[in-house]
């Protein structure tokens, strides 16, 4: 090799991918995150030209003699060991200032370590960055990527960011014309969005368990999947599996299954191939479960049925077909998701990709919810059907973030105590009896039209 040769060789390195794998090493996954995400924590990290905001209520006092604060004269005092009063006073006095993040350590005349420490412990709990959660909210609402509701400050900061600029970016350039081949270069350009930002330097780990080992932005994942069946049960060996469990219980599914009524997918839609549900174990699983095996190899086929569904949402929306459009849309959140084209992040591309098209057509996306669990389990037929049922259920006409997240935690909790009811139940008369008693609770559980 020359040495021009060599230099253009250098010109070629992807730095940016080297620079995301060092970010990736040294940022493990959050081991106390489920796939689901359904556990309450704070995970927006505020960064140095956030302006700070300081609940109103919160005042100094002490516990025990040691310094302490309070939300209110009735709420329990929260320690502050690692503060003196002195410097509690001054740090309070410098949030009600409402500072920029940088500046905190130096107005406060108080050191950086004792500043994180605070906000530690109180960042989205009492201390909130409103004015860029609002920038944040006016590209992307906080309750349309996510699969249930709640917080803004449970949301991961560059997740958020990221699928906010993929979305203003996909509802600018709405196309219905690409080719297969174009749409899939579409889709692997935008999966490298969604993982690493609109300007490359906004890096995001997704939450699915591959993605603690094999994180590949754009790349579309060709690995098959190998099982061998043995007396003892089904066994995969390697490739690519998505966890299909009954997410919400046995008799939730039941009951879901039999609000559609037909059977469980077959092997083939349109002679291509969409992957097959089955039980089976790894050998690094404790006990069998349901797995889903996306189809391998991926062929044009199935790009095609993507575009073709794509193409034909917009179409259909364009001439003012909801009906049509809303069922195209689910034929392609169906095969994208059964398809599980890259190693991750699939589902919070597909329905990132959905939502922008709601809210250009319909003015509103909906939360995520366990769609694709159901994408897995059911017929794309029966699917749409789900899918129908959701943008009704979770629909909302609130013009302001506030009352959109009020509204929608509303309902989540309200899904929440119902699923928790489903949960202790035994027999599908039960079952039915709680659904004829809670009718829209039952509607968000996605088990009724209406």
């Amino acid at each position: 090799m020359t040495h021009s040769d060599l230099m253009q060789s250098i010109l070629q390195v992807p730095w940016v991918l080297i620079d995301y794998q060092k970010w990736l090493d040294t940022h493990p996954p959050l081991k106390q995150d489920d796939y689901l995400f359904s556990e309450s924590r704070i995970r927006f990290e505020p960064t140095d030209s956030d302006r700070l905001f300081l609940l109103d209520s919160i005042t100094p006092t002490e516990v025990n003699g040691a310094p302490a604060i309070q939300w209110g004269p009735q709420s329990p005092p929260i320690a502050t060991p690692f503060l003196n009063r002195q410097k509690l006073d001054a740090l309070l006095g410098t949030l009600r200032q409402r500072p920029l993040l940088v500046e905190l350590p130096f107005r406060s005349k108080i050191t950086q370590t004792e500043c994180d420490k605070f906000l530690n412990l109180g960042f989205g709990r009492f201390v909130f960055v409103p004015e860029t959660l609002a920038e944040f909210e006016s590209r992307v609402p906080a309750t349309e990527i996510v699969r249930f509701p709640a917080s803004p400050y449970e949301i991961v900061r560059n997740y958020w960011l990221n699928v906010g600029q993929l979305s203003v970016e996909v509802t600018a350039t709405l196309d219905r014309s690409k080719d297969p081949s174009a749409f899939t270069t579409w889709l692997r350009m935008s999966h490298i969005k969604l993982l690493l930002g609109d300007t490359l330097d906004s890096f995001y780990r997704p939450s699915s368990p591959i993605a603690r080992h094999r994180v590949m932005p754009g790349a579309l994942y060709t690995r098959p999947t190998h099982s061998v069946s043995a007396e003892s049960g089904t066994y995969i060996i390697d490739g690519p599996r998505i966890n299909a469990t009954a997410v919400g219980g046995r008799i939730f599914h039941r009951m879901l299954q039999k609000s559609v009524e037909n059977g469980r997918p077959p092997e083939t839609v349109d002679q291509v191939p969409w992957g097959q549900l089955i039980v089976g174990r790894a050998r690094t699983d404790e006990d069998s479960a349901e797995w889903f095996l996306p189809p391998r190899p991926m062929s044009d086929g199935h790009f095609d049925d993507l575009c073709r569904a794509w193409n034909a949402a917009l179409g259909a929306l364009d001439n003012g077909s909801l009906e049509d459009g809303v069922a195209s849309l689910g034929r392609f959140h169906w095969s994208f998701v059964r398809l599980h084209p890259f190693a991750c992040a699939n589902q919070s591309l597909a329905f990132a990709l959905v939502n922008c098209v709601l809210r250009q057509y319909i003015g509103c996306g909906i939360p995520q919810l366990i769609l694709d669990h159901l994408a897995l389990r059911h017929t794309c037929v029966d699917y749409i059907r789900f899918f129908k049922r959701a943008l009704v259920a979770w629909r909302t006409g609130a013009t302001s973030p506030l009352e959109r997240q009020r509204e929608r935690i509303e309902k989540r909790q309200l899904l929440d105590r119902f699923i928790s009811s489903l949960r202790s139940i035994d027999s599908e008369g039960e079952a039915t009896s709680l659904m004829r008693n809670h009718p829209e609770a039952a509607h968000l559980a996605l088990l009724t039209d209406t």
